[in-house]
Formats: structure tokens, sequence, C-alpha cells
């Protein structure tokens, strides 16, 4: 609880620090520790940033050049905000605003020492990750943007991949002053989400439907993985707990629907290993936490972190 809308997305900003972004234009800043502690009462946020004018929709934890502890949030007020947390004062302040796009702003990642974010202007911008100003902008997908990701292929390339409402996964290279190397066509409808999985990149779409793509020679589409009966609007992995247990730093792809579950995927299998109910609306966001928690954010207005040493 704590947010009065939709929870579009969370986030791990430091250790055991959390934040959430939501359609009432806030961000809450969340103790997990805290909250673990008092599971009988009502968790109130640390911190509530009140500066965003529309929705905020996504959130992004990166680092720079600097030893500050940053993230950005994405809003539908056209901008992303840069944040400074401070561990020892447990304040955050604004410390630059990012305008430029002439849309909602939908989607953020870092890839090749850039800020990139994605917007429903259609375009892609690049920023400086230490002085934010915007260094490029990419164009190429005819719809608005919705997802980002760092893709690392099996061969060790560093590429950028972007998930459109005009249905298409765009790969865009930043060797290459960031050409579109590749666009990979598979989902019927707007693909909401993208995430890199090991070498392999995982997409998912209003459709239902997640499809996983092999990124080595040739690019193909390995698996269309079926089970959500609404729109896939996130994806994350859960990390193994034992190296004994496999291969692969991963032990579940998750995913995130309107159909108000999280599942859980076997990716050498392709099967659902796991429905997680609970969100009484939409799960529109999930993150994991560097000690292993899944979080998610929902429709319902409500944050939830689930106990996944039982998985």
């Amino acid at each position: 609880d704590g947010h009065s809308g939709y929870v579009y997305t969370v986030k791990e900003i430091d250790d055991d620090i959390l934040a959430s972004g939501s359609r009432d234009h806030t961000i809450n800043i969340w103790d997990k520790k805290l909250i673990m502690q008092e599971q009988d009462t009502k968790p109130i946020p640390i911190l509530t940033l009140e500066e965003h004018r529309d929705r905020v929709v996504k959130l992004w934890s990166f680092k720079n050049s600097s030893s500050k502890i940053l993230f950005a949030s994405c809003s539908f007020d056209n901008t992303i905000r840069i944040w400074e947390w401070d561990r020892e004062k447990r304040t955050c302040n604004c410390i630059k605003v990012l305008e430029g796009h002439e849309n909602w702003v939908t989607s953020i990642t870092t890839c090749a020492n850039k800020l990139v974010t994605g917007s429903a202007d259609n375009t892609i911008k690049l920023w400086n990750i230490d002085t934010f100003e915007c260094e490029n902008t990419i164009i190429g997908h005819r719809d608005h943007v919705y997802g980002l990701c760092r893709l690392i292929t099996a061969a060790g390339t560093e590429l950028l991949a972007s998930s459109s409402m005009d249905k298409t996964v765009k790969i865009w290279d930043p060797s290459k002053n960031w050409e579109c190397v590749r666009t990979l066509k598979g989902h019927g409808d707007s693909v909401r989400c993208v995430f890199a999985y090991g070498d392999m990149l995982i997409s998912g779409a209003a459709d239902g439907t997640i499809i996983v793509w092999s990124t080595g020679q040739p690019w193909k589409m390995m698996k269309v993985l079926t089970g959500h009966t609404g729109v896939v609007e996130a994806l994350s992995a859960l990390p193994r707990t034992d190296a004994s247990e496999g291969n692969g730093p991963y032990k579940y792809l998750v995913s995130a629907s309107r159909d108000n579950s999280i599942k859980m995927w076997d990716i050498n299998s392709y099967k659902c290993e796991r429905t997680l109910i609970g969100h009484k609306n939409w799960v529109k966001g999930l993150a994991v936490t560097r000690s292993g928690n899944l979080v998610s954010a929902s429709a319902d207005s409500t944050v939830k972190i689930w106990k996944t040493d039982e998985f």
C-alpha cells in the first residue's frame, strides 16, 4: 500500500531500498527490511517524491562516473528525472530533468555507457550518462516504443533491443553508430517488453505470448510460450541460489500479465513451473532484489514482495 493509483514499476535502488512509481504521479521509497520485519502492520514509505506531473511508468537504477547512488524515472509528463539517493541521510533529490521526447516516456535502460529511453513519440534517445545531455535520437519504429534492454549475444557483442506497438523487436548496434541490424517479427500484437536472459532475448506481447529468440547465427525464434490470458507487461529472471542446479545464472524466467498473475518458466523445458496468484488487478512491473526476492507492482495499487526461497 501507499499509492492511490496503479503501481506501474518497482526497482531496488540500494541494498533493500525499493522505489515504486505510480499512476498517482508519485514515487514511493520503501525499506524492504522494515517491511519484512513488520509484516502485521501496514507498510509506510520512507519518502514520497511528488515532482512528476503525470504517471510514473518506469524506474531504472544505474551507475556513472560519480560515486552517487542514482536512479531514473520515466513519466507520461514526457520527461525523465534523475534522482540521487543519500544512504546516510535517507533522502532523495532530483538532480536533473531530461527533456526532449515529444510524448510519454515509456522505457529506460543503459547500454554502451549511455542512458537509453524509449517513447510514445516512436523514438529512442541516447543520453550521456554523466552530463545527461541528449546525444542522439534513433528513428526506426513506426509506433510507440514500449520496451528496451541491453543484450550480450552468444558471440559477446553488446547490442540494444527495443520493442514496439508496431509488433516488432529491433536490434541496434552501438558499434555501428546505433544502426538497426535486425528486425524480429513473430508477435501478432504490440510487443510490450524485452528482456535479456543469458544470451537469449525474450519478448512479451499484448496477445499474451512470450517469444524466446536465439541471438547467435542465425537469429531465430526458438519457442513461443503460451499460458497468459492477458497482455504480458513485464519480464525478469530469478537467479540460481545453488550453482549445482544447472547451467546459466538463472533458475526461472518470470513474466507478469494483465491476467493478474505472475508465471515462472523453466527456459530449458519451456514449461511454466509455477503461477503466482495474489494481485487483484493487472501486474505491471517486476524486479528482483540483490538478495533474490521477487517484487511485483500492480494496478491494484500495491507492491508485493515474494518469498522466493520457497520456489
